[in-house]
């Protein structure tokens, strides 16, 4: 698996992330959320766009949602 760190979003008190990642070997985008450092691996998305991958991101830190 080769996953590669593409963007990062955060909440407004950082205790909730979003990484992006770009993984090569499934031809997708995942997103990972992070709640206070722990991988919250139920919620993890995988989409073939970028652009969907950011808007997921950025819905969910806007509504504190993991």
């Amino acid at each position: 698996m080769s996953l590669r760190l593409k963007f990062t979003f955060k909440s407004d008190d950082e205790s909730l992330v979003a990484k992006i990642y770009r993984d090569n070997e499934w031809d997708e985008w995942r997103v990972k959320f992070y709640l206070d450092g722990i991988h919250q691996t139920l919620c993890d998305h995988h989409t073939d766009c970028v652009d969907d991958a950011k808007n997921t991101a950025l819905i969910i830190l806007e509504r504190g949602m993991v």
